[in-house]
């Protein structure tokens, strides 16, 4: 099982129905080490998708 340390930075619950950012964070692979931004939550599932692809490929 993959761990993932998430930080939130910025949350904006009045974003949902508009162009703003909605959510601005970090997702940290905790066995690489390695922090990726997102912008949105839909950028946050895709980040931790792309990760989990990343150990299954290396296994």
């Amino acid at each position: 099982m993959d761990s993932y340390i998430v930080r939130v930075y910025r949350y904006n619950p009045s974003a949902e129905f508009s162009d703003e950012e909605q959510m601005v964070g970090t997702v940290q692979a905790v066995e690489t080490d390695t922090a990726t931004p997102f912008a949105s939550m839909e950028e946050l599932w895709r980040v931790i998708e792309q990760e989990q692809a990343k150990s299954l490929e290396f296994g």
